[in-house]
């Protein structure tokens, strides 16, 4: 899956957050409607899962809608 440049930031940001996670525990990802953000956490998810077999990470959103994609995007991440 090719990111787009501002993704790419973004992951990079998320992974560091990853590796601190001690310090704060909580991070919030927002964006408008089709930016890529629940593209960008299925490869998040991914990644850090391949660094950390034991990792667990909870992902929320706002709109049974939201979480009904993002469920699915998951779902379809773990397929690949």
């Amino acid at each position: 899956m090719e990111l787009s440049t501002d993704q790419k930031k973004a992951l990079d940001t998320l992974m560091g957050w990853s590796k601190k996670m001690g310090e704060n525990q909580f991070l919030t990802l927002g964006g408008y409607a089709g930016t890529g953000k629940t593209t960008l956490i299925s490869v998040y998810r991914k990644k850090i899962r391949e660094e950390n077999k034991k990792i667990r990470v909870a992902f929320a959103s706002f709109t049974g809608k939201a979480t009904r994609v993002l469920r699915g995007k998951l779902a379809e991440m773990e397929t690949v």
